[in-house]
């Protein structure tokens, strides 16, 4: 006999959320946003193939290069301490 309330509910709270959508401006907002989205997206300048290429492998040898920077800063720093230690 309850099982039609949870329906109910969810409908008038859907229903409330559409009118103050509607009566708030909060839909006329969205489309100009999202319109302004897209302008800004047309203006855009994305980089080409070879440009990712490139970046892309600086930063892996950049990356490589901090790795065993740090590497060999973790190994001294250990010797120091097992020198210290004893």
């Amino acid at each position: 006999m309850n099982n039609w309330i949870l329906p109910i509910v969810i409908l008038v709270v859907l229903g409330g959320a559409v009118a103050w959508a509607v009566y708030s401006g909060w839909w006329a907002k969205l489309a100009a946003f999202l319109k302004d989205v897209e302008q800004e997206i047309r203006k855009t300048s994305f980089p080409s193939k070879d440009e990712v290429f490139g970046t892309t492998i600086v930063v892996l040898v950049t990356s490589f290069v901090f790795a065993f920077y740090l590497w060999i800063a973790d190994l001294v720093i250990v010797e120091l301490f097992k020198v210290i230690g004893s």
